[in-house]
């Protein structure tokens, strides 16, 4: 784009290669919103705010701008009201590039037609939620958690023990969303519900203490014998697949 200034204030510019056009305001180029609410030339500010505009026509992929940079994610209108922002969606099977894939702040994939075959996860920086879910697709469980209040997604991340990168966000009664790794023999991405008494450095390792989503693979104490990757823990319970199973999971939030 060219200078923007006072001189050119009022100015519009199509870009062809983004198919939008964008105005001067004399200090910075803002692009014309231009089609429905939830498309690439019009962004939603979330799922949740897609919802309440009535833009959203069912769960599908839609484009959002929570902060700076607009990404397609999956919205969920249907599950307890609707209004959810898939994050992330994965599976069992979903590389983990070294353990430097965290859900909601490393940005890899794309959106399918179809949740089932979609596997990504977008940078979700500047989006605002008051509620998380960790949903599986093989069992149908949609766990969910409230913040105190409402909160804003953001990038920042911490070692967990090992070395390996982590996101934790503080939610209400004591608890805390996780995603990232803890140490061990891990194939795929953890994301779970872990109380404030569990070390963060455990991350998504239920350190013999009952924790909720996909846990990590040395999470053994609780979840059976450490090196099998595909766990799942739900209400004190644990459910070990095994490598045939391809199990779709995510973060949401709204």
């Amino acid at each position: 784009l060219p200078a923007c200034d006072a001189a050119s204030a009022g100015r519009l510019v199509f870009v062809p290669g983004q198919k939008r056009f964008y105005g001067c305001t004399g200090e910075s180029w803002e692009p014309l919103n231009t089609g429905a609410v939830g498309s690439e030339g019009n962004p939603a500010l979330s799922c949740k705010a897609l919802l309440a505009a009535g833009g959203g026509k069912g769960s599908g992929a839609y484009w959002i701008k929570p902060g700076a940079e607009e990404v397609q994610v999956w919205c969920d209108m249907e599950t307890g009201g609707g209004g959810w922002t898939w994050i992330a969606v994965v599976n069992s099977d979903t590389d983990n590039a070294g353990k430097t894939r965290v859900l909601g702040v490393t940005a890899f994939g794309s959106v399918g037609n179809a949740l089932e075959t979609s596997e990504y996860s977008v940078d979700a920086s500047g989006l605002t939620f008051t509620e998380v879910m960790i949903p599986n697709g093989k069992s149908g469980d949609k766990l969910t958690h409230a913040a105190a209040g409402q909160l804003v997604w953001d990038t920042k991340t911490y070692k967990g023990g090992g070395g390996d990168v982590a996101k934790l966000v503080q939610l209400a009664d004591a608890l805390q969303l996780r995603t990232g790794y803890y140490a061990g023999n891990n194939t795929n991405i953890p994301v779970c519900f872990s109380k404030n008494a569990i070390s963060s450095s455990w991350v998504c390792d239920s350190d013999s203490t009952p924790i909720e989503g996909w846990i990590d693979a040395s999470g053994g104490e609780f979840c059976g014998a450490t090196g099998k990757p595909r766990k799942w823990a739900k209400g004190g319970a644990c459910t070990v697949y095994g490598g045939g199973d391809k199990i779709v999971y995510g973060l949401a939030v709204r």
